[in-house]
């Protein structure tokens, strides 16, 4: 390493020199295992290297067990067992040579598919709110690594005598219970209030504020902006609850099969969430007009603050909201194409 050092000091584009078969220096430290030296050298050449260099030192890595430890587990095995996504995901831009990935095993047997089968470690799943959608994050694992499994290795036992499948049920019996009573306490909370909703806007429609005319029977405000905002404010929030209420609705009476329910539940719960922000928020907005409507006449300042206020509660609900919305999330982008 001395030596290494004293040259490169001397000539700083020794790192960068491609050999025989355009092979740099970082590749041929690699090839013969010098691990030490590798790590010297890959800062000092990561300007010069392309896609197919960076492809070639990730297997030559393997083929030497430089990433392999005294289990015989390599950088692939670690990534499932501890869900590096990023990682992971990095196989898929490797073309036809993720098939030789997934035949690897460790000294107990194990190909990456009993890794994915496992349960995530805890600081992965407590990153995820709700037990369904813990379950869901460890669906979508098992099936992204199933993908590029050769069909002699899906099934396929380990030293214990137990093929993937048998592991993933074994290891989340019991996330699976607690997926099924968060999934229907979830739902019937937010259908309960969504159907709360819709019973209010929908009185609201029949309650024309300011009254109508006697001898017309039309709004007395109909030709007002604020009369407007009030009927599609209202219309808004009705269609919106009511369609909340048919998402938590679906979702209440799934089966709550393993790959059924929980690989659309993300998508269910957004939609839900989303559309009962919509309707509480357009509800707000439709009293508040319906106040400026009735009490506008000589109150302008009066009108003005109960509008503003009417949308203080709205903030409040963010804590319930947002770290569900945020693990749908998480869980529908977890294997989305990265560049």
């Amino acid at each position: 390493m001395e030596i290494a050092a004293t040259m490169i000091k001397k000539n700083e584009g020794l790192p960068k020199i491609r050999g025989g078969a355009e092979a740099t220096p970082l590749y041929m430290a690699v090839l013969q295992g010098k691990g030490e030296m590798a790590r010297h050298l890959y800062p000092l050449s990561t300007n010069i290297l392309q896609e197919d260099d960076f492809t070639m030192l990730f297997f030559l890595c393997i083929k030497t067990e430089f990433y392999v430890d005294q289990k015989n587990r390599t950088i692939i095995h670690i990534a499932v067992l501890h869900r590096h996504s990023i990682i992971y995901s990095l196989i898929h831009g490797l073309g036809s040579i993720k098939d030789f990935i997934a035949t690897f095993e460790d000294d107990e047997g194990n190909n990456i598919l009993h890794y994915a089968a496992t349960l995530s470690p805890p600081d992965k799943l407590s990153s995820i709110s709700g037990a369904a959608l813990q379950m869901t994050h460890e669906l979508l694992w098992f099936q992204e690594v199933k993908k590029i499994m050769l069909l002699l290795n899906i099934e396929k036992k380990n030293g214990e005598g137990k093929t993937p499948r048998e592991i993933f049920a074994e290891k989340h019996k019991e996330l699976l219970t607690k997926a099924e009573s968060w999934t229907k306490s979830t739902a019937i909370n937010c259908m309960l209030v969504s159907a709360l909703i819709t019973t209010g806007v929908f009185t609201a429609t029949f309650m024309v504020p300011g009254g109508n005319n006697k001898r017309t029977a039309n709004p007395n405000h109909l030709q007002e902006q604020a009369f407007l905002v009030f009927s599609l404010s209202v219309a808004c929030a009705l269609i919106s609850a009511s369609a909340s209420i048919l998402m938590f609705l679906s979702i209440l009476v799934s089966s709550y099969a393993e790959d059924e329910c929980f690989k659309s539940l993300p998508y269910k719960l957004l939609f839900g969430m989303i559309t009962q922000i919509i309707s509480i928020t357009t509800m707000m907005i439709s009293f508040s007009a319906a106040f400026y409507i009735t009490f506008s006449h000589g109150l302008t300042r009066v009108p003005f603050s109960i509008f503003v206020l009417s949308f203080l509660p709205i903030p409040l609900f963010k804590p319930l909201w947002s770290d569900i919305i945020y693990s749908s999330y998480l869980c529908m982008s977890l294997f989305w194409p990265r560049k």
